[in-house]
């Protein structure tokens, strides 16, 4: 082992990751494959890893997880991958992680969003949740999102309401991207006016229709919109490219 390597790439068990860990005293990035050997992971090994500043798992397939009881206070970067969390400890996680300025979720299984939403996510600047599945959709936000930046979520069924209350929570929100959403509709649409944080919107395959276009054209004129739905027309779309370029 090197011990001045920064930046490692491999497939591993979490024993394996320890090791290296205790060797590798230097280690900052890390993007781990979970070895297929292993249906339940626990990551004790970051406690081996304290310089560690960015993180991505993956579980190829699905991992079941928990990571009750483990820090990482230097990451500002964390991605997770098809893991399948058994309890809630996701969100202690991500409070114990004051650095994290960017969070991607994809393909993960989790309690509920409260596992993300009510963790302390002081420094975050960029979220994105991609595909996850929750088994209780409350949504529990502890505090407001006052760093959050970039806003992005395909493929996640999340309360319309609830998801106004999450926008109207990030008052420093300049980007927010919405795709293959089935909650977000025309009645979804009619609520962007409470979000002049809001610079740039970007809502693709969602149910939205011409209404929601006219309803952005009269009154979100501080919006930079690109909209790519199924039920939109031409001439809407045309309206709206109208609207834009105005601005």
């Amino acid at each position: 082992m090197q011990p001045l390597v920064r930046v490692l790439s491999l497939t591993a068990t979490n024993e394996v990751l320890t090791e290296i860990g205790r060797n590798l005293k230097n280690l900052q990035e890390i993007s781990v494959t979970i070895a297929e050997d292993q249906s339940y992971f626990e990551p004790s090994f970051l406690a081996e890893m304290p310089e560690l500043t960015s993180l991505s798992l993956s579980g190829q397939d699905r991992r079941y997880s928990s990571f009750k009881g483990f820090q990482s206070t230097n990451l500002s970067y964390l991605r997770l991958d098809a893991i399948y969390f058994i309890d809630s400890s996701l969100r202690n996680f991500l409070t114990s992680c004051p650095n994290l300025q960017t969070l991607e979720i994809l393909d993960c299984q989790l309690a509920s969003w409260s596992d993300i939403f009510a963790a302390r996510l002081q420094s975050l600047r960029s979220l994105s949740l991609w595909n996850n599945r929750v088994r209780n959709y409350v949504m529990k936000i502890s505090e407001k999102l006052t760093t959050l930046k970039e806003l992005d979520i395909s493929e996640c069924q999340i309360l319309p309401e609830k998801l106004v209350k999450l926008i109207l929570q990030c008052p420093q929100l300049e980007k927010l991207t919405l795709d293959s959403i089935k909650t977000v509709d025309d009645e979804f649409v009619s609520n962007l006016d409470q979000f002049p944080q809001l610079k740039e919107l970007d809502i693709g395959d969602c149910p939205i229709t011409d209404k929601s276009v006219e309803f952005i054209a009269e009154n979100c004129s501080h919006l930079n919109v690109s909209i790519n739905c199924e039920q939109v027309s031409s001439v809407a779309q045309k309206l709206l490219e109208q609207v834009t370029s105005l601005r």
